[in-house]
């Protein structure tokens, strides 16, 4: 089995998508496979595949290109265009710089305020030193996230097993 063998086992289309990912859910769920493993493995999949995306993104604009616009081919819509980008840094217009460095100086206001929001437990009375208004200051709402990260640990593999003489694994 080579990589292209690999690739052909993957979901093409949407329905393809789900019900790959509920199989694969389900054997974790039924405990077939080691939800850590699991894990670990979709995860490293991920990064493969975005990797090799970004590998071949400039021979498959290059195959766009031959299309142009919206296509259908491989039973997907492609929609090919060429974006244009700005950047205002050399402009030394003098207005806009103005209002870069008040947004910076908001922005940095800002992230100091939140930083002092936070420390806020209950309702603070604080007092509008313009209006003399009594007013509450009320502590920011939390949310919470669980966050699983994974870094693979390469194990020791002889130097043979490195260099991909192991004619069994399709990578």
């Amino acid at each position: 089995m080579n990589v292209t063998d690999v690739m052909n086992l993957l979901p093409e289309t949407d329905s393809q998508i789900s019900v790959f990912s509920a199989k694969l859910i389900e054997a974790v769920n039924d405990g077939n496979n080691d939800p850590l493993k699991a894990y670990k493995v979709i995860s490293n999949a991920i990064k493969a595949l975005e990797t090799a995306k970004n590998g071949i993104k400039d021979n498959a604009i290059l195959e766009a290109e031959k299309f142009g616009g919206t296509f259908d081919r491989h039973n997907a819509k492609f929609s090919y265009s060429t974006r244009t980008n700005y950047d205002f840094k050399n402009c030394n217009d003098e207005h806009y710089n103005s209002i870069t460095t008040k947004i910076k100086s908001l922005t940095e206001s800002k992230k100091n305020r939140e930083k002092f929001l936070k420390t806020i437990e209950y309702p603070l009375s604080t007092i509008d030193e313009n209006t003399g208004e009594v007013f509450s200051i009320n502590p920011p709402a939390k949310t919470y996230t669980d966050i699983l990260s994974v870094k693979n640990i390469e194990p020791d593999i002889p130097e043979a097993d490195v260099n991909n003489n192991n004619k069994d694994l399709p990578f």
